[in-house]
């Protein structure tokens, strides 16, 4: 059997320090678009780290209702598509999931922004996202699961820590669902826009767009070893002017 998506309820104290990171981070912008309190919690001459603690304490008392129904309507969308799209994503990238997993945690947070874990196989997602939202959101994370195990049974002896921002194999993960997703055999299961950065739609090699280049890859595999190798010798290559303009745009 595929690994089953269980959506569990997430605790303010288990996250508020990655909510605290992300503040101090580009992707504060995010936050500011759903809470725009924080501002003024997150100036430089006032930044108060127990304030911004004890805000999102009264959020998850104000949300609790809306986030324990998230909790069952998510499960319940999800589990309509749950093993068509596990196996699905094994076909795509000719690979199996680790017989040992059984269960990939996704913590419903009030926090917008949702990273993945991958040494246990989880990730967050926000209570108030629509479930085409949600569908979006939890296809992007658990394809990253696959990819890396793919990526490792290419190469073996890589560092897991080069998997995590600002390393370029981070980079090329971040592209990747595009094209996986975007397979026809995703989309058959579930139509939609795969969910990536929108900074790749601006990022140009050569005068021609990333996302175009890597494409073209995909289209042009032998199989998705192939893949992965021309796209990762590409990043490799232009490694420097990648996170060059990632950094700009």
């Amino acid at each position: 059997m595929p690994p089953k998506v269980e959506f569990k309820i997430g605790q303010i104290k288990e996250y508020i320090e990655e909510i605290i990171y992300f503040l101090k981070t580009n992707q504060k912008v995010i936050l500011f678009e759903k809470y725009p309190e924080l501002k003024e919690l997150t100036k430089k001459e006032n930044y108060n780290k127990e304030k911004i603690i004890k805000f999102f304490k009264q959020k998850e008392k104000e949300f609790n209702i809306a986030i324990k129904q998230s909790q069952e309507d998510f499960q319940k969308s999800w589990n309509e598509i749950n093993d068509k799209v596990m196996i699905a994503l094994e076909n795509v990238n000719e690979t199996k999931w680790p017989k040992e997993l059984k269960i990939i945690s996704a913590k419903i947070t009030l926090n917008p922004i949702c990273p993945r874990y991958l040494e246990d196989y989880s990730f967050d997602i926000h209570f108030a996202f629509p479930n085409i939202l949600m569908k979006r959101i939890t296809l992007h994370e658990i394809s990253h699961f696959i990819f890396f195990k793919k990526f490792k049974e290419i190469y073996p002896k890589i560092n897991p820590k080069r998997f995590e921002y600002p390393n370029i194999v981070w980079n090329l993960s971040e592209i990747v669902p595009l094209m996986i997703l975007g397979d026809k055999r995703i989309q058959e299961i579930i139509e939609h826009e795969p969910s990536i950065y929108n900074v790749y739609k601006k990022l140009k090699i050569n005068e021609k767009n990333i996302l175009e280049i890597l494409q073209n890859f995909y289209n042009k595999r032998k199989n998705f070893t192939d893949f992965i190798k021309t796209s990762y010798n590409f990043m490799k290559k232009h490694e420097k002017e990648i996170k060059t303009k990632f950094e700009m745009i």
